[in-house]
């Protein structure tokens, strides 16, 4: 059915519409509301008609239409008409006449009546009065009126100019902006979906556990291992109804959670590579930061860190790439860490600095660093200062007392570690005496964290000695725990450790000097270290040391320290 079917067929309706719209509603007083396309002569539709004609005024632009409607003249209801004699009697226009036909307008100019819709709309051919001439017949005035109201044409302009007038008035109720308001709600909720995904694979990422499980796609189910992410946007789900709408209603090949789509979007979050490469250009100046290491498929991964120093003075260290190698000679690493340069668009001579550990084939005259520096000498090499901190506690402590006090602390570690049953009997002994409960690992690689092992181990010392004491005696003060032989073995080695005073003044020494030098291997990691920094502080540490070296007060006090935790456990110095 067309348009102007509905239209006609509905022509009461519409009409009555009308009359209670805001273009049916005659103003108390002449009052205009001008806009922009607004202009006085239009005020007076009969003044307008004169110069333009009906068919360019049908061309005018919507919002000067609707200025038109709601700012033409309207007289009051004690406006005086005038009047002319017709058929030997004065007759003059009635303001009753606007009331019951809202849509005409007065023309003071024309002294008579126009259709303001049909002026603005009619395309009909032939139009006469109340569209293109007035209408100022005040005989048998009904029946022009109804004879007007009923045309079809008249019809359609009204039903235009209640669109016209819904558009500027009410702009949400009409059907394009209600189109671009459904759109609109659909693109956020669209990026609302596609940010939970986004999260869900960099916290995946940042937390560098694997996104996929056993099964994770159509046609797994909820019983089976689908993953860390789908586990994550199942969590996500709880509470999110725009979430949860759209996995339990979209389609299968919009959901956006496949393989293929975790991808893409890794490619997307991997594209701020390019705002970082933005920033180092334009710095100009940086140094790399390279290690390799080997990764859970077993193949060797390279990876690449840039340091600059950025528009605001701030030092930035930023992760460039990973290169994947099958050798790791010195001469291949520094052909990959070149091509990754060239790669994206960095050149090797505004490199100034390089950053490797020891291993001959980062450091060595042969290795990156020397071929490196052939190309660019301004390139300067820097072996990680944490790294030679490291070498050199280990160089300490290889003197046989450290390093055999340091082996009786990893074994009593793994002795709880590889057994929740003697875990248990040491949590039974504490029985909530102290925080600590577990024996830390002196880690081979961060001293820092040994320094902690030390601390725990300070904490628990008479504990785990009771403990000893109780598994080597048999003792059932704890109940019958019944320990293997090779349980008894082990505790027995540990408790004549204990209790020889050679070890624990070797320890109290050791973790009395690790408190000094823990400080120094935190402050050396920090990314806005410099050169002269790192130098000062660990100029500053080195003295320290010294002094404690002639200040045999301190060391008198180390002694007495240790004494007096030897007799804690009845041990004799």
């Amino acid at each position: 059915m067309s348009l102007d079917c509905v239209i006609v067929n509905n022509a009461s309706s519409v009409m009555e519409h009308c009359a209670n719209s805001t273009i049916a509603v005659v103003s108390p007083g002449p009052s205009f509301r001008y806009s922009s396309d607004f202009d006085e002569s239009c005020a007076d539709i009969g003044l307008l008609l004169k110069s333009t004609s009906q068919a360019d005024v049908r061309c005018f632009s919507s919002s000067k239409k609707y200025a038109i409607l709601i700012n033409h003249f309207r007289p009051s209801r004690d406006f005086k008409f005038p009047g002319r004699y017709l058929d030997g009697c004065s007759r003059s226009c009635q303001y009753s006449y606007l009331v019951d036909n809202p849509w005409f307008v007065y023309s003071k100019e024309e002294d008579g009546l126009f259709c303001l819709p049909c002026v603005l709309f009619a395309t009909k051919e032939n139009l006469n009065q109340f569209v293109t001439e007035k209408s100022n017949h005040w005989t048998k005035k009904s029946s022009r009126f109804s004879s007007h109201n009923s045309k079809h044409y008249h019809k359609l302009s009204m039903t235009q100019a209640e669109a016209l007038n819904t558009t500027h008035a009410a702009p949400q109720k009409a059907i394009d902006n209600q189109l671009k308001n459904i759109r609109t709600e659909e693109i956020a909720k669209n990026r609302t979906i596609i940010k939970h995904i986004a999260s869900a694979i960099h916290l995946c990422g940042k937390q560098c556990i694997a996104l996929r499980g056993h099964r994770d796609d159509k046609t797994s189910d909820l019983s089976s291992n689908q993953g860390n992410f789908m586990a994550i946007l199942n969590y996500s789900i709880h509470g999110n109804t725009v979430l949860a709408a759209h996995f339990n209603q979209a389609s299968k090949n919009a959901i956006y959670s496949s393989k293929t789509i975790q991808n893409e979007i890794i490619e997307i979050i991997g594209d701020n590579r390019d705002r970082i490469l933005g920033e180092i250009k334009e710095a100009k100046y940086y140094s790399i930061l390279c290690d390799e290491v080997t990764d859970v498929s077993n193949k060797e991964q390279v990876s690449i860190v840039l340091r600059f120093v950025d528009n605001t003075k701030s030092i930035r260290e930023e992760f460039l790439d990973f290169i994947s190698t099958d050798r790791v000679t010195g001469e291949i690493l520094a052909c990959n860490i070149k091509s990754t340069l060239v790669k994206y668009g960095l050149e090797l001579e505004n490199c100034r600095g390089q950053g490797y550990d020891g291993a001959s084939n980062m450091s060595a005259r042969h290795g990156v660093q020397g071929i490196l520096s052939k190309e660019n000498n301004k390139a300067l090499y820097v072996h990680c200062n944490s790294h030679i901190l490291n070498l050199c506690i280990v160089q300490a402590c290889s003197l046989r007392s450290i390093r055999n006090m340091n082996g009786t602390v990893t074994e009593s570690s793994f002795f709880f570690k590889n057994s929740p049953k003697r875990q248990s009997f040491l949590e039974l002994v504490i029985d909530k005496q102290t925080k600590s409960k577990k024996v830390k690992d002196l880690c081979r690689t961060r001293w820092v964290y040994r320094h902690e092992a030390y601390e725990c181990f300070f904490e628990l010392f008479k504990y785990l000695h009771d403990v000893m004491l109780a598994i080597v005696s048999c003792d059932d003060t704890y109940g019958d725990m019944n320990w293997d032989s090779k349980t008894i073995v082990t505790a027995n080695g540990l408790l004549k450790s204990y209790n020889n005073f050679n070890f624990i003044y070797s320890f109290i020494t050791t973790m009395n000097c690790m408190s000094d030098i823990k400080p120094l291997s935190i402050k050396l990691q920090y990314r806005t270290n410099d050169v002269v920094y790192a130098y000062s502080k660990i100029k500053d540490v080195i003295e320290e040391l010294k002094l404690i070296r002639a200040n045999e007060e301190l060391l008198h006090l180390w002694y007495e320290q240790a004494k007096s935790q030897a007799g804690s456990i009845g041990a004799e110095p």
